[in-house]
């Protein structure tokens, strides 16, 4: 355990933060928390992104604690890194699962792996050890710029994603396989504009000829499917902004789906984790598409 935490109290406590902030949200003004286009968490020693519940959890960690930047690393992993965590810093927790070793499988061959919290600190919550200049230090990266405009753009087409500028809303018809958006004009900003987009093609990704999600099948036909396909495509695009540096926009369309989800996180904080861990392998998929 990290300080008597345990993973269901991570859990937990993610989703029930997260679904107060949906009941005490402006509908008109609600954007997730992590839309800021500053990058995912990313663990400073290692250089490795973490994954599934663990970004949503520390995305939140640092909007409701102020933290500004995107690299965490654990106590001890600072101190490698020549920085001290401050004086009364509290940490922000995230879960792992533990896997037996090939040693504890052969001695008890029905154990089984377990998740268990662990602890970590922005690096906003922390202090170079010595003056001398020897700490690691927070690489710079820059957000909306024309150049991640254009990384945007070139992501999206590289996907081979339909992509249509008619509609007067945005959605995703799995009919005909297609992303209908408004003109480019018609938002309030170019980032507005690629934020939505990232969204739409998240669910486009969940189609039966790709992901195949459950919730993404059950859409038109189940309320509840419905809110939860939203609520990975919004996770989903959060995942796509901060890796390519998009800075989200609040969309009217939100008020309707906010009462669902904190409904939906309220009841079941289980359902929070899995909308995430889908979100990340849309995410994961899309980058792979992309990649390819």
């Amino acid at each position: 355990m990290a300080n008597g935490m345990k993973a269901n109290d991570v859990r937990d406590m993610v989703a029930g933060t997260l679904a107060k902030l949906m009941d005490e949200a402006d509908p008109k003004a609600w954007v997730m928390p992590w839309f800021n286009g500053s990058g995912l968490p990313t663990n400073a020693k290692t250089g490795n992104q973490y994954h599934g519940g663990n970004v949503w959890s520390l995305l939140l960690g640092a909007d409701v604690a102020g933290h500004s930047s995107q690299y965490w690393a654990t106590y001890r992993q600072w101190a490698d890194l020549g920085r001290q965590v401050s004086k009364g810093e509290k940490a922000t927790y995230g879960v792992k699962w533990v896997f037996p070793t090939e040693e504890e499988k052969a001695k008890d061959p029905n154990k089984r792996a377990f998740p268990k919290a662990f602890a970590v600190h922005n690096f906003s919550q922390s202090e170079p050890l010595t003056d001398d200049g020897t700490a690691w230090t927070e690489p710079i990266k820059e957000t909306g710029t024309a150049e991640t405009i254009a990384t945007a753009e070139a992501y999206v087409v590289a996907t081979n994603a339909v992509v249509k500028l008619d509609a007067n809303r945005a959605y995703y018809n799995p009919t005909d396989d297609a992303i209908s958006l408004p003109a480019l004009e018609s938002f309030r900003s170019t980032e507005g504009y690629y934020g939505t987009l990232l969204h739409e093609l998240t669910h486009w990704a969940g189609n039966a000829r790709r992901l195949a999600r459950d919730c993404a099948r059950d859409y038109h036909n189940d309320k509840q499917a419905r809110a939860r396909e939203e609520l990975v495509a919004e996770l989903g695009a959060a995942m796509l902004c901060g890796t390519l540096g998009i800075t989200q926009e609040p969309r009217e369309d939100h008020a309707q789906y906010l009462k669902s989800w904190s409904a939906l996180l309220a009841n079941d904080s289980g359902a929070f984790w899995t909308a995430a861990a889908l979100a990340d392998k849309s995410s994961v998929y899309l980058d792979g598409m992309v990649a390819g």
